[in-house]
């Protein structure tokens, strides 16, 4: 069993769907084996490093290892944990514009029946729906543990206008073929939109 080389820390609603699926793509990559999230480091981090590093048993030999878990961007204990076990840890996040995610997750939690109301009605009761917004904050928790050089910092906007030069940079980023064009960018993965019927 070997720990990850890198994890995908979020945030939700930010293309992490779409990264993980080319992730899973490239023969050079092994993901996790649930493919996206252990959430080992906010969640289940009683469970131990045993627990943890099991997870990927299951990843090829020689490849890069890594999960996406997109909880752990906004998750305050996150950072020093992942540096006490793993400091030579890459790290990858993508940020989107701040109204538009929180509008995406409103759209996801209506549509699953879990929010109710207009998107300013949800805003002024949910401020979960914020909660990843905060950029500079969650991102200054990770960069006081990890250098520069370890943090990808992506744009959604850029996945979408050119998705082939995104996944590029993230394949470059690991050391792997940069070359691997994934299928899953011709596809938009888990899109958000309001239930027809909001009843059902």
């Amino acid at each position: 069993m070997r720990p990850p080389d890198f994890i995908g820390i979020g945030p939700s609603k930010t293309g992490t769907n779409t990264l993980c699926a080319c992730l899973q793509e490239h023969p050079q990559v092994g993901l996790v084996r649930h493919v996206k999230g252990t959430r080992f480091f906010d969640r289940f981090y009683d469970r131990g490093w045993d627990w943890y590093v099991r997870n990927f048993a299951r990843c090829p030999p020689g490849t890069v290892v890594g999960e996406i878990t997109e909880t752990y961007f906004q998750h305050p204990l996150v950072p020093e944990r992942i540096q006490r076990h793993l400091p030579g840890v890459k790290l990858i996040t993508v940020l989107r514009n701040p109204v538009d995610r929180a509008f995406a997750e409103y759209l996801q939690l209506s549509r699953l029946g879990l929010m109710t109301g207009t998107f300013e009605e949800a805003l002024a009761q949910h401020s979960n729906l914020t909660q990843d917004n905060f950029y500079f904050d969650h991102l200054s928790r990770y960069q006081r543990y990890f250098p520069p050089e370890q943090i990808l910092v992506l744009l959604f906007d850029d996945l979408q206008q050119d998705g082939a030069a995104f996944i590029r940079r993230v394949f470059e980023f690991l050391g792997v073929d940069a070359n691997v064009t994934p299928v899953a960018l011709q596809h938009s993965m888990n899109p958000s939109a309001l239930p027809r019927l909001r009843i059902i």
